[in-house]
This record gives structure tokens, sequence and C-alpha cells, in this order.
């Protein structure tokens, strides 16, 4: 099988980048500045491309929670009473007193929890597969609201509420995104 070579291109790889013999810059059609509508869009979009589930139902806490123990329950093949799901909530997913430190260490080492059913079995219960991350449900969400915080783009591992996004269109100040 014979192989033509169309055009060679030279590449020098140096301290700060790689500096090629031929580059060709491919523009855009300029449409004006995406409105944070837009920019919400195209990022879930991109999301998507990449596995993860867009869940537009979810808008609320009712909805997050329902959809937390949707998925604990889906990860740990086992399902809760409402009564279980409240203990569980309580004795360890959302101890009142717990601050984002200890919250922090709950994903990070404490991700195994030996829950005694009502019927009296036991099972631990993770809220994280780090044997198999493939196991883990990633979702995105939008426009969710908690007390009195709105959030343009969340990320939820599992359920979770894991990341925030602030979307702000040009020319708006950090500063705003910030405090908002």
């Amino acid at each position: 099988m014979e192989c033509e070579v169309v055009e060679e291109i030279k590449m020098v790889e140096m301290p700060n980048g790689i500096i090629t013999s031929k580059f060709k810059k491919h523009e855009k059609e300029y449409k004006g500045y995406q409105s944070e509508n837009q920019l919400e869009d195209e990022l879930i979009k991109n999301f998507q491309n990449l596995g993860y589930e867009y869940c537009d139902h979810i808008k609320d806490n009712r909805t997050l929670k329902e959809n937390l123990k949707k998925c604990i329950e889906e990860l740990n093949k086992t399902s809760f009473s409402e009564s279980e799901w409240k203990r569980f909530l309580q004795e360890y997913l959302n101890r009142p007193n717990e601050g984002i430190r200890e919250k922090t260490r709950k994903i990070h080492d404490d991700f195994l929890y030996d829950f005694e059913f009502d019927d009296k079995t036991r099972k631990n219960i993770k809220i994280i597969d780090k044997n198999d991350l493939t196991r883990n449900k990633l979702q995105v969400i939008r426009q969710i609201k908690q007390q009195s915080n709105r959030y343009d783009v969340s990320i939820l591992l599992n359920g979770l509420p894991f990341v925030h996004i602030e979307i702000k269109k040009r020319g708006v100040d950090i500063r705003e995104a910030y405090n908002q």
C-alpha cells in the first residue's frame, strides 16, 4: 500500500510552546456575545457529550433529595423506606452540626456507612464507589434553588451536589459573580 505525503509540517518544541511551520487559524463568524442562557445550554451540551445525564426535572430541594435517594439506592442495590431514608440522612449524610470540612472528609475518607435497616439487617452504604468509578452516576442540572441561592449549572455525583457553576456573560465584573 502506497502512502502519499501531501504536505510536510515541521514542528519544534520550545520551552514556552510548540512552533509549527504551518498554522491555519479557523475563524468563527462573530455573532455577538452569548447570553448567559446560551452559555448554560452549551455547557450542559458539553457535559452530556462527556456522558453526564441532564436532569431538567431537578429544580429545588425536594426533587434534589428524591434524586439523591434514587441514586444512593441504585449504587447500593437496595431500597430505603421513608423512615430509613430520613434516619440515614440524619445519622450520616446530613448531620445537623457538620460543616463543609466534615462533609468534604466524608466524600474523601468516610464514604462508607454501616447502616442498620428497620428490620435490623446491616449493610455498608456507600455514597461513592471508589473501587469501580464507572458505577458512579454523573448528572448535570441547571438553575437549582437552595435556600437563598440559585446556581446556574451544578454537577451531581451520585445525586450529591459536587460543583456549582456561576455563569456570567462577557463584561460582567468577576466580583459580581463571586458575590452572587
